[in-house]
């Protein structure tokens, strides 16, 4: 999946959120899949930076 991919993955996780006010667990695991793989491509954990670790949190803990 190439950067754009996963910057598309996770923006289509909140913006479902956002207009619909919910979203599938299918979609919430490729939006935090795509958040994780973004950290590796930049050379980082995802833990390491605190947006992509709220980022991360926001996605879980929407219900």
């Amino acid at each position: 999946m190439m950067q754009g991919d996963n910057r598309v993955a996770y923006a289509a996780a909140f913006a479902r959120i956002e207009i619909t006010g919910s979203f599938s667990p299918e979609l919430r695991e490729r939006g935090i899949d795509a958040i994780r793989r973004l950290a590796l491509v930049d050379g980082v954990l995802w833990t390491g930076n605190e947006i992509r670790c709220k980022m991360v949190e926001d996605l879980r803990s929407f219900v």
